[in-house]
């Protein structure tokens, strides 16, 4: 979604992907029906997630689920159903479908994509803006950088994850997740 805003804004976002294609934990998560929100007001939503309730209802307001079923409805063209659960879903059920409009939308807006790319350095770069490095030893300047990095569950054969390393070392916080 950070791409697709930069895109929309005139940026040409690279997205970087350690993976040989996009989307695999949208992957994994809708391989038996893709379930993109729940039927709830704010208030309630924000009830699921754990840590300060006001940062979760001021996250919900402005992004709220209504918002993200039209983005999928008209940005990638692809209809959206409520199941007698609440939850709703994608036409189809997969996230196949989903994973490719949104892939081919963010490329005709100039987004491109680098795959087998793993990040395993950041630092400040002197200009301003941040030097990455990967995993194939080559180094790339940006002037910024927006990581999406997903959670853990799904990374069965990283223990321990790799990317908090990446944080931890420029001082950043981190949680260890749980359930």
């Amino acid at each position: 979604m950070a791409a697709f805003q930069l895109a929309q804004a005139g940026f040409r976002p690279v997205i970087f992907e350690k993976r040989r294609s996009p989307g695999w934990k949208l992957l994994v998560a809708g391989s038996s029906g893709l379930n993109i929100t729940y039927d709830a007001p704010v208030e309630e939503f924000a009830r699921v997630y754990q840590g300060p309730l006001e940062r979760f209802q001021a996250l919900l307001a402005a992004f709220p689920p209504e918002d993200w079923r039209r983005f999928i409805e008209s940005e990638l063209g692809i209809p959206t159903f409520k199941g007698t659960s609440r939850r709703w879903f994608v036409e189809g059920m997969k996230a196949a479908a989903l994973l490719k409009a949104w892939v081919a939308r963010l490329e005709s807006l100039g987004a491109s994509f680098v795959f087998q790319a793993e990040c395993v350095g950041v630092e400040s770069h002197r200009h301003g803006g941040v030097r990455l490095s990967f995993a194939s030893g080559e180094t790339r300047d940006f002037d910024a950088a927006v990581f999406a990095l997903g959670g853990g569950s799904w990374e069965r054969t990283e223990k321990p994850l790799r990317w908090p390393t990446l944080f931890k070392k420029l001082g950043c916080g981190f949680d260890p997740f749980r359930a």
